[in-house]
């Protein structure tokens, strides 16, 4: 069924957030509605988490690798050449990198669907009913605790995305400080 609270679907493109004087004059068949869409984003903040961390273990396993094939080198290497100076400094980044990227791959705790009460279990949960029906009480209750579901992997996400960017950025400054060090290293060696 079509559902009247159309125009408050915008809501769900960001965080799910409907507001309780909402929920307290929706129908049944709104909450419904409303129901399935905080499922929908729920499930669509697990998936950008597990985004996230697949992306983390990328940036992080290839400066591991890069980083450990540096000090393989320069450890056999060892002399103050502008080349080795600027591999030390490039592993100096890629470290960073590590460093920043190491509470990604740590594990997270997402909320999922979890369990739905069974209409049979709904009548005895709510005994103030408000003149509405004990699967409306129930509806209102799982979109709240959805929200602050879809909330907290938000938070999540939002936290492995800003470190992400933070290690890219990271990445950018690598090939300048490479070049200046090699600079500098060749003007006095």
């Amino acid at each position: 069924p079509r559902s009247t609270l159309f125009p408050y679907t915008t809501l769900f493109r960001s965080d799910f957030n409907i507001p309780q004087q909402v929920l307290s004059v929706a129908s049944l068949d709104d909450l419904k509605f409303i129901f399935s869409e905080a499922k929908d984003k729920l499930e669509e903040t697990i998936v950008t988490g597990y985004q996230l961390y697949q992306r983390s273990i990328l940036l992080l396993s290839s400066s591991i690798v890069i980083l450990t094939t540096i000090i393989g080198y320069v450890s056999t290497n060892w002399s103050f050449t502008p080349k080795i100076i600027s591999l030390v400094s490039i592993g100096i980044m890629l470290w960073f990198i590590c460093s920043v990227l190491k509470d990604n791959v740590k594990t997270k705790a997402y909320r999922g669907n979890g369990t739905t009460p069974s209409f049979i279990t709904v009548t005895g949960m709510f005994t103030d009913l408000d003149n509405q029906t004990p699967e409306w009480h129930l509806h209102v209750h799982l979109i709240e605790k959805y929200n602050s579901r879809i909330v907290l992997n938000g938070k999540l996400n939002t936290d492995r995305s800003d470190r992400i960017i933070e290690a890219i950025n990271f990445l950018y400054f690598i090939p300048p400080i490479a070049l200046l060090s090699f600079a500098i290293t060749s003007f006095f060696f």
